[in-house]
């Protein structure tokens, strides 16, 4: 009896040990294909905002992330508050995905293996290193659902996205909430435009 159930558990874990490295896998390929379609954009010379925007709109939640970003003061600001900031969050996001992939010029890119990072929610850490002369890492954070990537954050250089957005609207939103935050992305997204 004690033989059998330990042949079930070894098997049971195989399988969910091979799931977990397809879905690796296929979170491994996602970045391999989306980094060489804009590296043939780039190396076309042609405007990678389109592609960039296709990503993001396909491959990210704006919604979650704008939560994380105002964490408590979420919950007391209005749906057209909530509504807006999701946008306005997007389009900063945008911008920085922009600028991240207008400094890589057809450098060696390293995509380390993609390995699961948090089982429970499905969390998968891609580590990515784009070899220049000054060499940057980045990590990904994503999440499967439903055979599609969403991703959760970004680490540029060992700083959380989610948490410098946090730290830098920290003060406006505790000042003057969501009101403020509106404002002042607003005034930062025009500066990029």
């Amino acid at each position: 009896m004690l033989k059998k159930l330990i042949i079930v558990i070894f098997f049971c874990f195989n399988i969910i040990y091979a799931e977990n490295i397809d879905k690796s896998e296929f979170v491994n390929d996602f970045f391999s294909v989306k980094l060489s379609e804009i590296s043939q954009l780039k190396s076309e010379n042609k405007d990678i905002t389109k592609k960039v925007e296709e990503i993001l709109r396909n491959n990210f939640d704006p919604e979650y992330f704008s939560k994380r970003v105002l964490g408590k003061y979420w919950r007391f600001a209005s749906e057209v508050e909530k509504k807006e900031i999701t946008e306005l969050i997007y389009l900063k996001i945008k911008f920085t995905y922009l600028n991240i992939f207008n400094e890589y010029k057809k450098q060696k890119v390293d995509i380390k293996k993609t390995l699961l990072y948090l089982e429970d929610k499905q969390i998968y850490r891609t580590d990515i290193k784009i070899i220049s002369n000054n060499n940057i890492d980045v990590l990904f954070f994503t999440e499967l659902k439903d055979n599609n990537i969403i991703i959760k954050d970004l680490i540029l250089e060992g700083i959380s996205l989610q948490k410098s957005f946090n730290s830098a609207y920290k003060t406006i939103l505790q000042k003057e909430g969501s009101k403020g935050l509106i404002k002042l992305l607003k005034e930062e997204i025009e500066k990029n435009v």
